[in-house]
């Protein structure tokens, strides 16, 4: 069985000479403290980290996983920007070939402050033998638009199929686009009918009969005060996948995880790691015998 975890780990954090300016989610500090313990007692086989914005928590996190996970990618930071897109895959199975695409179409505001794009590795896995994996993050709709309204669906919509463009290069290896979309069949079924339209499988709605379960919900303390209070819970985390030549993928079990309030506060509290909840995939690829669950 492969297991994959993805997980946006809600880090953005922006400052100028010792002041925030900029923190979506609070308590980066001491969330953070707790994101590498968390990751290595997932389970996972391959990790999916969004939203780790500071060269310097991708260097301690590079540093913490490798005893377990030895292979990672990294997004690009360019020379001339503070923050790259934040994307980071981490791996126990060596990683051959790393790719990193800007997105061509995003919201003039978001442009200004960071990339948006995807990270796509080929994977080696000893189940599935060589794999595609494309993370991404899809917009909200920056700080101008609506992120559940009609520009920003049809700017999510562009980069959907620049990723399964990118993806479908190789249509005889087994591929997997995992990530924040930003999209749920709940909130923004547009949107989330376009992923479905390349021919991937939303590996949660394959294992449950229920598919409305949230990995964002602005009830949570770290989201209640925050710019996007107002939006909807929903399910916008996903792991999608798509067979190549061989051997079909099956997902045996799928689970929302790091959802619980782990983390200590100054001022009394706790709160979990990140604003969104991890999802965490079993698959298989043969007949589709259930040889595991995820523990």
């Amino acid at each position: 069985m492969l297991k994959i975890l993805t997980y946006n780990a809600g880090l953005l954090k922006i400052g100028l000479f010792g002041r925030t300016l900029v923190e979506p989610a609070p308590f980066v500090n001491e969330r953070f403290a707790r994101l590498a313990p968390a990751l290595l007692s997932s389970g996972a086989d391959i990790i999916a980290l969004q939203e780790v914005y500071d060269r310097s928590h991708q260097t301690q996190l590079i540093n913490d996983l490798f005893g377990i996970y030895p292979y990672h990618a990294v997004s690009p930071t360019r020379r001339w920007r503070h923050f790259g897109a934040a994307l980071m895959i981490f791996s126990k199975y060596p990683m051959v070939d790393v790719q990193y695409l800007l997105f061509d179409h995003v919201p003039f505001d978001e442009r200004l402050f960071v990339d948006k794009g995807i990270i796509i590795a080929t994977i080696n896995t000893d189940v599935f033998g060589p794999i595609r994996l494309a993370n991404t993050h899809n917009t909200s709709g920056g700080a101008l638009h609506d992120p559940e309204g009609v520009f920003t669906s049809r700017v999510r919509d562009n980069q959907y199929r620049q990723i399964f463009a990118a993806l479908d290069h190789d249509p005889s290896m087994k591929r997997f686009a995992v990530g924040d979309f930003n999209a749920s069949p709940e909130v923004m079924p547009k949107n989330y009918q376009e992923l479905l339209s390349h021919g991937y499988t939303d590996a949660w709605a394959s294992c449950h009969s229920v598919t409305n379960d949230s990995t964002w919900d602005p009830k949570n303390e770290l989201n209640a005060h925050g710019p996007h209070r107002l939006t909807s819970a929903q399910r916008m985390d996903h792991i999608f996948s798509k067979n190549g030549s061989g051997s079909a993928i099956w997902a045996i079990d799928a689970r929302i995880v790091l959802n619980d309030r782990c983390v200590s506060v100054p001022g009394g509290g706790r709160v979990t790691i990140s604003d969104h909840y991890g999802l965490i995939v079993g698959l298989e690829t043969d007949d589709g015998t259930i040889h595991g669950k995820i523990n």
